[in-house]
Order: C-alpha cells, then structure tokens, then sequence
C-alpha cells in the first residue's frame, strides 16, 4: 500500500480537528477482523426514545452467513446484540408498535426449500416467539417479496410460488398474516404467479397489495383485501412502458402511490407518480418529474403533513447531480428542487432521513477523485434551505472510501447515522477491508460543503416560484473557474432486484465485467463496449455479490460489492 503523500496529511489533521466538535460518537462496527471478509450495515431502526437497532451483515464462513442486531443507547453503547447465522441468510428488520421489534430471516439450505421465520424481539433483543412460514406440503415458495408490520403489529408474508401439478407445476401467490404474538390467522392464494412489491393498511384494516410481474407488464395489480383475508377487488393500473422500477407508500388518508423510474418514447428519463384510492382503486392522478438522460430514484419520504420528500440522481446535460425535491400529496405538484451537481459539490445522495420538525436528512457520501470519499450528510429545512453539512470521521484516510447508507433522527432532533467503509490497494485499485460503523452528528456544521440551490425543474408544470433559478443558471455558474472533480464509476441502485447500472466507465481501461457470490464462484461475465452498462441481476438469488470490472488488454481492475433484494 501507497503512504498518504506528506503534504497531505497537515489538511487531513485539520479536517479531523474541525469534525470533532460536530461528532457527539463514533461507533465501530467490525465483524472481519481485519480481513477481507466483509462487514456491511443495511438497517437502522428507533427502538425506544433513547435508543436505536441496527442490523449488520456480520461474517462469512463458506455458506454460513452471520447477521447480528445491534441496540445502542443515546449515549453510543452497545447494550445488547442479537447474532443470527444461517446458509446463504438474509436479514430484515421492522418496528413494531409496542415496544418489540420484528426479524424476518431468510435462509436457504443447500438442496432443499428454503426456510423463513420471523422472530418477535422485546426492547432487550431477547426472542419471545417465532413463526416459521408453513404453507400446503406441497407448495413450494420460490419468492418471499413482502414483510410488513401494521399499526396493531400484525405481521404479513406474502410472496410467490408454485403446486404440483402432474408432470409440471401450478404458479400460485400467497399472503399470510399473524397477529403481534406471530399467531397465524389466515393465508390466502391467488391461482396466477405473480411478484408482490408492496403492501399497505388502512386506519380500517383494508389490505392493499401491490403487484408487479413479468406476464402483465407494464400494468400493476392493486388488490384490496380485508382484514379477515377477502379480496374485495382488483385494479389493473396501466403504467409507462419504460417504467423501470417499482416502489408503493401510503398517506395518513389511506392513499397510495406507485412511484419509480421512467424512460420516454425520445429516451428521456424522470420520475413518475401515480395516486391511488385504496377505497376504490381508481387513479387520482399521475405525474411525471424531472428530464435527463438516465435517473435513479433513490428514496421517497411521507412526512404526514402533506408532503413527499423525493431524492434522485439524475444525469442530464450538468452531469450528475442529486435532487432533493418537495411534493404535494393532494395535487402532486413539485414545490421546489435543491439540487446538488457532482462536478461542483461531489455529491452522491442516497437516502432520506425525516424527523419529527422542519428538518430532514440526505446522507450519502461526498466524493474526492477515485480514491477518497467520506460519509456525508447535508440537513435541510422544509421549505428547502440548506441547514448544515456533516461528514464523519472516520473519511480521514487516503484511498478510503466511506458512506451513510441510513438514519434515524433521536428526541432532540440529532442525526444518527450507521454506513460502511472499504479501504483501496492503491496499486491495483481494488478494494479491500469492509467494516461498518454508526455515528451521531450534533449541531454544529463544518460550513457549505453542499452548495445545491433551489432550481425550478423544466420537465414538471408546477408554477415558477419567484427567485427561483433555471438549469440554464447553475450550468452558467459550473462552467466558471472552479475545476471539477474527476467523475467517479457510477453504480445503482444497491440494493438491486432487476437491474444494475455502471456509469462513468472508461471502455479504454474495462472492457468486461464479472459477478462472483461471496464463496469466489463466477456467476456472470459481461462485455463492457462503452461509457454505461446495465447489467441484468434477476436470475440470481438474494444475497451479496461482487462486480469485478477488468481489461484484457491491462492489469487494471475494480471490485464493488452490492445486495440483491427478493
């Protein structure tokens, strides 16, 4: 390994110096020992007003796979943990409502169906009961899509599957669901195959599941369903063609929305938004927002009074940005966008972290060249102004890369963060030594790292707001003196369920692609002929993987690490 050059480390000294006042603890979170064996943060999740759960994608060993559910106090201790081990396992968590937490664990032994349990956990992280999914003996679940936990803290599994029938099979869908002391009360099957997406109740205990699959796309399936378990009705929800990606929220009213990613008939990108009644599934309305060439939408947020908060990165003629967005709920109408462009203010935003006042979260990372990135937070108001920047600590390293990947925001309105780190080898570019860790940030911000401004976006029909300014503006304003910083390899979105995208590649250093599980197997290899590829991740199963980018032709490589989500 390279040693930092020495005129570097006076500004990292003093970039350590200044995050000290802003950095209430740093927690480090380390199940590799050291080595290359990886350790990965995915959740985090309020547990009491004092306390907060995180799960970690802990250890490997050959198939075994190490989950372990972290509790830490206001102050930074760890009190309690919770270690789960399995075959090539998956771990999710959710709140509950009174004061217990809930633990889905996918696990898949090798030869025979897998197996799914969930698990009711009191605030001490002590198992008080569990269900093992137990369908017909001869029904076999191929795809546990949904795990959702309502305001009573009833539990629903609901996923997709396949009967015997003669020499072949019947494709089926089921949706299951427990009370609060995993108590099975009734399933329901549907004849036809289908992938659940998402799953939402109303303040009277009307299901609405939401439904995507291959044989009807682009339609999406709305299915009102009882709180005993009748249908009460279908609504088949004709979408754009060139959706590509799928999520559902809810509003206090019982409202929901299908929101994703789009591509046009002329190949422009943006975000659409359908508004659905969960009382009679007819569409409210739909919207469409933002224009470039590519875009990832990253999060979106309901802040119970009337408002979504959206992130995305978009690419357009400014090069990669990220958008922090408001909409109103009633009309759909975008009320303003802060955006943030990678060439002026290094930003990549992935997540939204939404409180209890007018202030939120966007953490991410802020990137410096190839070789460094540090854990980035930007808070903002409300109404759109910027409110204080915050990275971590633990970025002060030549050729580390570090990102917030989620938060939560405690009584007194303080960002706690969890994200991971992975360290470069500065002769082969590759990475090396995954760790995680969480943080709580104080008040205190270390300036205007985050220069994104209000800009009225031209692809949306809201009206213009006084002052605000145009993409034609900031492109005037990024093309003075500042010299931007070299674009970095582009990956999303992570977790992934279809498809993958690499932007910002150099076809002259990588020319092909491989995916390897974490036991080093090759699963598929793919040409690279240009500056962006998509790769198709829909046949492998959920878990952890490895991107190798390499060349033929030289010795360069690059390897990034993702999660693909059933």
């Amino acid at each position: 390994m390279k040693a930092p050059k020495p005129l570097l480390l006076l500004p990292l000294l003093f970039f350590a110096c200044s995050l000290s006042a802003q950095v209430q603890w740093y927690q480090n979170q380390d199940g590799s020992n050291g080595s290359y064996n990886p350790t990965m943060a995915t959740q985090v999740l309020p547990l009491s007003n004092s306390s907060f759960a995180a799960c970690y994608y802990w250890s490997t060993n050959n198939d075994q796979i190490t989950w372990k559910i972290s509790k830490t106090n206001g102050s930074g201790t760890e009190v309690k943990t919770l270690m789960l081990t399995g075959t090539n396992a998956q771990v999710d968590i959710r709140a509950g409502h009174q004061k217990s937490m809930y633990v889905l664990m996918r696990d898949f032994p090798v030869g025979v169906n897998p197996v799914y349990t969930v698990y009711k956990l009191d605030t001490s992280l002590v198992i008080r009961k569990q269900y093992r999914l137990n369908l017909p003996a001869d029904f076999s679940v191929l795809n546990l899509n949904v795990f959702e936990v309502d305001y009573f803290d009833n539990i629903y599994l609901a996923g997709s599957g396949q009967y015997p029938d003669g020499p072949g099979y019947l494709p089926a869908s089921f949706l299951v669901k427990t009370n609060k002391n995993l108590d099975w009360r009734w399933n329901r099957f549907d004849s036809t195959q289908t992938a659940y997406t998402g799953l939402h109740v109303n303040a009277f205990g009307i299901i609405t599941l939401v439904a995507d699959f291959y044989s009807f796309f682009p339609d999406v399936h709305v299915s009102r369903i009882s709180g005993d378990g009748r249908l009460i009705g279908t609504k088949t929800i004709t979408t754009d063609p060139g959706r590509s990606s799928l999520a559902s929220v809810q509003d206090d009213d019982g409202y929901v929305y299908l929101y994703g990613g789009r591509i046009d008939a002329n190949g422009s990108a943006g975000m659409y938004l359908y508004k659905i009644s969960s009382i009679t599934g007819h569409t409210a309305y739909r919207k469409n927002y933002f224009t470039g060439s590519d875009i990832q939408v990253n999060d979106l947020k309901y802040d119970h009074e009337g408002n979504f908060f959206s992130l995305v990165t978009l690419y357009n003629d400014l090069g990669q940005q990220s958008r922090v967005s408001r909409i109103r709920t009633s009309s759909g109408r975008l009320e303003w966008n802060r955006v943030y462009l990678f060439n002026r203010d290094s930003c990549n935003l992935t997540r939204l972290v939404l409180g209890s006042n007018d202030r939120f979260y966007a953490v991410g990372e802020q990137r410096n060249v190839l070789s460094f990135a540090r854990a980035f937070a930007l808070r903002l108001r409300s109404s759109g102004q910027g409110d204080g920047d915050f990275p971590a600590p633990d970025s002060v390293g030549y050729y580390r890369n570090h990102s917030l990947c989620d938060g939560v925001i405690d009584r007194q309105n303080r960002l706690i963060a969890i994200g991971n780190t992975y360290d470069m080898d500065s002769f082969t570019y590759q990475s090396t030594y995954y760790r995680s860790f969480a943080v709580k940030y104080g008040d205190r911000n270390n300036g205007n790292c985050g220069r994104g401004e209000i800009t009225n976006d031209a692809g949306e029909t809201s009206e213009a707001v006084p002052g605000e300014e145009t993409d034609e503006a900031l492109t005037q304003k990024s093309a003075g003196n500042e010299l931007p910083v070299s674009p970095a390899l582009v990956f999303y979105p992570n977790p992934a369920t279809d498809l993958v995208t690499l932007s910002n590649l150099d076809p002259d250093i990588y020319d092909h692609l491989t995916i390897y599980n974490m036991q080093g197997a090759s699963l598929l290899k793919q040409s690279v002929n240009g500056s962006s590829v998509k790769v198709d991740v829909r046949k492998l199963p959920a878990g952890v993987y490895l991107l190798s980018l390499s060349s033929t032709q030289t010795a360069k490589s690059s390897t990034m690490k993702f999660v693909v989500r059933r």
